[in-house]
């Protein structure tokens, strides 16, 4: 490839990531520019490469299965006065309703409401309205219950790639025996 189609394609990647709401799939961004996944890999590795290299506040992230453009940590105290308070806070009841569901999906409520061991409807009903959490089918058997899982967003909104970035179980009983120490019931 020439340098000169190097550098079209550089900025149609960085044009293509700016304009969108969303992340954008490698997979589309080859797509839309007739290019292999690899191909457009390499092109946002090399954009974050010379972004660090200048010393800029933003670079490219894989997040949520697709590429967005985010600041980094460090400059988030001056960033935050900026931007506001964050439109939409989440109860403790949504919290633990998302851990739930972070570590059993696909979950139903009723299996939700056995964990937490309280009516978690009202939690639900806000959280997919708030599109954190997708209804992704129904299962089988008595009263065919709704089936729940995280969604882009919440991986978007909470900094991860996807589900394999969240926790074990294993991993959290660890965190939790270092923070606390062992207890019992």
């Amino acid at each position: 490839m020439d340098i000169q189609k190097t550098l079209n394609m550089k900025g149609l990647v960085e044009a293509l990531v700016i304009a969108s709401r969303e992340p954008v799939s490698p997979e589309r961004i080859g797509e839309l520019l007739d290019v292999e996944k690899q191909e457009v890999e390499d092109i946002i590795s090399g954009l974050n490469k010379e972004y660090e290299e200048s010393g800029r506040g933003f670079r490219l992230r894989f997040i949520a299965g697709g590429y967005q453009y985010y600041t980094l940590p460090e400059f988030h105290e001056y960033i935050k006065p900026f931007l506001g308070e964050p439109k939409t806070r989440l109860s403790a009841s949504a919290l633990e309703v998302l851990a739930v569901i972070a570590l059993k999906q696909p979950v139903t409520r009723s299996e939700i409401e056995r964990v937490r061991g309280v009516n978690s409807l009202h939690s639900l009903h806000r959280l997919v309205g708030l599109g954190l959490v997708n209804i992704v089918g129904r299962k089988k058997g008595t009263g065919s219950p709704f089936i729940y899982t995280l969604s882009d967003k919440f991986y978007q909104r909470f900094g991860l790639k996807g589900a394999d970035d969240l926790p074990t179980m294993e991993e959290l009983e660890e965190i939790f025996r270092q923070e606390y120490g062992d207890m019992e019931d």
